[in-house]
C-alpha cells in the first residue's frame, strides 16, 4: 500500500539524514494500481475511507516535500506480481529469472 511504502521511506530518509547523509532526491514509489496514485490527489475522501484521511495527508505532504514520487507501473513490470499473483508457466520464469530465485538460472544482465 502506498501509505505504508511512504511511511518506510521517510523513515529511510531521516535514518540516512540523522547518519549526515541526507538524500537529495525523492525517494520513488512504484505503485501499480492508478486508484492508488490518485488516492492523495483528492480533497476528500468517502464516507467508507474516512479512516484513510490521516494517512493519505501524509502521502500527500511527503510528496508535497519531496521526500517521495509516486509512480505507475504496468502489471507485467512490477517486481511485487510474483509475490502477490499466482504466476505460471513462462511468467512464472521470467520472475523467478528476474530476481534470481532458482538455482543454477542466470539473471538478467
Amino acid at each position: 500500500q502506498l501509505t505504508y511504502a511512504t511511511k518506510e521511506a521517510v523513515a529511510q530518509r531521516l535514518q540516512f539524514a540523522e547518519l549526515g547523509a541526507p538524500l537529495n532526491v525523492p525517494t520513488v514509489v512504484d505503485e501499480g494500481a492508478t486508484v492508488a496514485l490518485a488516492g492523495p490527489l483528492r480533497d476528500r475522501v468517502g464516507r467508507g475511507s474516512r479512516y484513510l484521511a490521516a494517512r493519505l495527508a501524509m502521502v500527500r505532504q511527503s510528496i508535497q516535500d519531496g521526500q517521495i514520487k509516486p509512480t505507475k507501473v504496468p502489471g507485467e513490470g512490477h517486481r511485487a506480481d510474483g509475490f502477490t499473483k499466482p504466476l505460471t508457466g513462462a511468467a512464472f520464469r521470467a520472475f523467478a529469472a528476474a530476481n534470481r530465485l532458482l538455482r543454477d538460472q542466470p539473471g538478467p544482465e
